[in-house]
């Protein structure tokens, strides 16, 4: 009797979860692994972030409107967070394409030239 066979596989933390902590080993895992991980919750948060934009702007669109001093935490902290999202998402660029940091961050800003252009017309 084969006792590796009782014992079933432990089951691996979510990507979207250990993303932000361990990028390289997340992004590592996927790659290795032969199915994807699902995108549900980048849809579902994706429509999360337009439906509070939208909210956002209409409240905030007239100019004699003040904005609560309880928002500064939670733009400090976006802000924050989307600076840690552009740092992860650097480091998984490196990992995937076996790039130095430095080269990941020029193929990101390469990228980047057309939508600044696009975005002057």
């Amino acid at each position: 009797m084969n006792h590796f066979m009782d014992h079933p596989a432990p089951a691996l933390p979510s990507p979207w979860l250990t993303t932000w902590f361990s990028p390289r080993r997340t992004i590592r895992r996927i790659v290795d692994a032969e199915a994807p991980p699902g995108w549900w919750p980048v849809i579902a948060l994706a429509l999360l972030g337009q439906v509070f934009a939208l909210m956002q702007f209409d409240t905030y669109s007239q100019p004699e409107t003040e904005m609560p001093l309880a928002l500064v935490p939670l733009m400090l902290a976006a802000l924050v967070g989307v600076f840690w999202s552009i740092v992860t998402q650097v480091i998984m660029l490196a990992e995937v394409q076996r790039f130095s940091i430095l080269r990941a961050i020029a193929s990101m800003v390469i990228l980047l030239i057309p939508a600044l252009l696009l975005g002057l017309l």
